[in-house]
């Protein structure tokens, strides 16, 4: 458990979280957890997994972008393992690879791959490998 904690993140949202549209996004998000699956048709499970990989997938490409907008703002041209991967590294708890490989893939998205990052906003590709 131990383990777990130390690479949660703070609980501490900030105050515009606490409104719409993130505060419905958290409320609905909750409601569905909180009826769970247990009553479901095993159809119904596989839709709802299936809408939880598009919303994922969706959520993914939106970080991304915004991860690309923080990196323009805040890029250090003499140091890349500064910024944007200084605070992965400290306020996600990523460790410096996975760090600047999530950087490096959100200015791809934002660049060159913008249709790439079309279709993974649409749920169309993961940003995983299978």
């Amino acid at each position: 458990m131990r383990l777990l904690a130390a690479h949660q993140l703070p609980s501490e949202p900030p105050e515009a979280h606490g409104r719409p549209p993130f505060w419905d996004v958290t409320q609905g998000l909750a409601g569905i957890d909180e009826s769970g699956p247990q009553q479901l048709s095993s159809k119904a499970l596989r839709d709802d997994m299936r809408w939880f990989a598009t919303q994922q997938r969706a959520l993914e490409a939106m970080s991304a972008r915004w991860l690309a907008e923080l990196d323009r703002r805040e890029r250090d041209p003499d140091d890349d393992l500064r910024g944007c991967t200084a605070w992965l590294r400290g306020e996600l708890r990523l460790t410096s690879n996975a760090a600047y490989s999530q950087l490096r893939t959100a200015r791809a998205l934002d660049g060159e791959l913008r249709l790439t990052a079309g279709a993974l906003r649409r749920g169309e590709i993961s940003a995983h490998r299978s």
